[in-house]
């Protein structure tokens, strides 16, 4: 008798895990309930951004204050606002999408990061609308890289939540349903009182353990190689030791933006870069950093070495907006004189992550001023290799989007 009753659970929840492997949002009684819970452990990630942390400095105890700027607010980010406002990509935790949002210049690219002390040490250009010296672009790296081991601390603490939250919820759904299926006048009249039922081998959370593996070891590799040679570079005062390069450019690219991508060089080795991108309207300029470890040094600089021109610059900042980082602020002019179909285009690439800094894109971002630098350049006569190039970009502007006329 013990063995009917102990067969037939197995089978009914064995029915149910099938059921479930089969299509995993059926243990959801609504769209409503599945958005309640996948996005229920974001208020971990909002709060973490919003209040005081204890300072990332190395050895500090001292509380941060609540918005350290990543990128200056005096310079970059008011060079691309419009009345004291920026567009910048953010996720719509109601729909999971990423949205544009605007945002206060004085809010725009701030994290909780350093405490009130070491805040000062940023002060040399905080309030300087340039980047002048190896020194400065040294630090402004340095708070780069810090503000990236805070979101990827963050993200981690939620994905983490996440997953627990999730089987909680789904091992209690499928009690539900087997008590359901096997009736309670069954259950009565067998004596039988299921109090759980949980499984391991689900791919969903497979997914999720890979992810918080992932964002583990990329904050691991960025701690011990980017952060820890920024920090002796900054102690010793040998900003020439890093692996970065530096370039102005003699226009006004119309975004602002810090954080880092990635390209493969093998299936198992990814090589990071960090960039900033910092526009000053006043000068017309803006000054492109690009820094990753010594132990990728060969790598980064062949990778650099493909981009020869102001026109292979525009197609780096497009390819880390799109590739790497959806830290960007963009003037909102740009964006609204955009087509709704390219806005979404730029928004779902930029969510899915599927390809790397070393993958092109084929159409253009900043037409205007792909236009103008590709007429300044057929003005002058350039070699065949140039001409070719020139033919690639006009394609980018020529990528169909639909208007929204």
């Amino acid at each position: 008798m013990i063995q009917e009753i102990a067969t037939k659970i197995d089978m009914v929840s064995n029915e149910i895990i099938d059921e479930y492997f089969e299509d995993h949002m059926r243990i959801f009684e609504s769209d409503n309930e599945k958005k309640r819970e996948f996005y229920k452990t974001i208020s971990i990630k909002q709060k973490r951004w919003s209040k005081q942390q204890t300072c990332i400095v190395e050895g500090c105890s001292e509380k941060s204050i609540k918005r350290s700027h990543t990128i200056q607010k005096s310079g970059p980010i008011a060079s691309v606002s419009r009345n004291s406002l920026v567009y910048v990509p953010e996720q719509d935790y109601k729909t999971g999408q990423l949205v544009i949002k605007s945002k206060g210049i004085n809010e725009a690219s701030t994290f909780p990061g350093f405490c009130s002390e070491h805040e000062k040490i940023f002060s040399s250009f905080e309030e300087d609308k340039n980047l002048f010296s190896e020194e400065a672009i040294t630090l402004q790296l340095y708070r780069t890289v810090c503000r990236e081991l805070f979101r990827l601390s963050v993200e981690q603490e939620m994905f983490q939540k996440q997953m627990e939250e999730y089987i909680s919820f789904r091992d209690s759904k499928f009690l539900l349903m087997t008590k359901e299926r096997l009736t309670e006048k069954w259950l009565k009249e067998n004596d039988v009182n299921l109090t759980s039922i949980s499984f391991r081998e689900d791919s969903l959370l497979k997914a999720l353990e890979k992810n918080i593996q992932e964002i583990a070891e990329t904050y691991n590799v960025i701690e011990s190689q980017h952060l820890a040679q920024l920090t002796e570079a900054i102690k010793n005062n040998n900003e020439k030791s890093l692996n970065a390069s530096v370039v102005n450019v003699d226009t006004l690219i119309p975004v602002a933006m810090s954080g880092f991508g990635a390209f493969h060089v093998t299936e198992d080795r990814r090589v990071l870069v960090f960039i900033g991108v910092y526009p000053n309207v006043e000068k017309n300029e803006t000054c492109i950093v690009l820094f990753s470890s010594s132990e990728d040094k060969d790598y980064f600089n062949a990778y650099m070495n493909q981009f020869t021109n102001i026109l292979d610059l525009l197609n780096i900042v497009e390819r880390f907006m799109v590739r790497g980082t959806d830290h960007w602020f963009i003037h909102p002019q740009l964006w609204d004189d955009m087509s709704e179909q390219k806005k979404q285009t730029i928004l779902s690439e930029t969510i899915i992550r599927g390809k790397g800094i070393d993958f092109p894109l084929d159409y253009s971002i900043f037409d205007e001023l792909r236009s103008e630098i590709i007429e300044y350049a057929e003005a002058v006569e350039l070699p065949l290799e140039e001409q070719n190039k020139l033919a690639s970009e006009k394609e980018k502007l020529n990528k169909a989007f639909k208007s929204d006329s």
